[in-house]
């Protein structure tokens, strides 16, 4: 029974004279380009434009800059969204660390406690005081009993 198989793994003999699949011939194999019946490059249907000529008092980054000014759209300053402040970002692979092992301890051990409603509840807040106060006397409700 035939099955796929790499080149090296085939117990069956090359034939003395090729035929080709496609067209049942001998003396070529498939992939031969003259084959009539090899199947041809679809025609393209794409038209691309054609290039400008070149104007030497221009740089090719002038002609980018004007361009891609060219399609930037203008600002609306009633649909233009408020600027965020992100968050601060850690500097170093090591702070990263750092929080990663500060929040498995954290999760290691409040890990009986409902940590959503906390979150929600800091979301709401609006500024660092009240989330700070909350946190704390949310921590403060929920301390462990246990010394791990």
């Amino acid at each position: 029974m035939w099955r796929p198989h790499a080149k090296d793994e085939c117990t069956e003999q090359p034939k003395e004279v090729p035929i080709c699949i496609n067209c049942k011939k001998e003396d070529h194999v498939a992939s031969y380009k003259g084959c009539e019946m090899y199947p041809k490059p679809k025609e393209r249907r794409i038209q691309y434009q054609t290039s400008r000529k070149v104007d030497s008092t221009i740089s090719f980054a002038d002609m980018a800059k004007s361009r891609t000014n060219q399609n930037k759209p203008t600002e609306n300053p009633e649909l233009t969204a408020p600027k965020i402040n992100p968050l601060p970002t850690p500097n170093s692979v090591s702070e990263i660390h750092d929080l990663f092992f500060v929040l498995q301890k954290f999760k290691r051990l409040y890990k009986d406690t409902n940590i959503a409603l906390l979150a929600n509840t800091l979301k709401s807040q609006t500024n660092d005081i009240d989330k700070t106060h909350t946190l704390l006397k949310w921590l403060s409700a929920t301390h462990p009993l246990t010394n791990n």
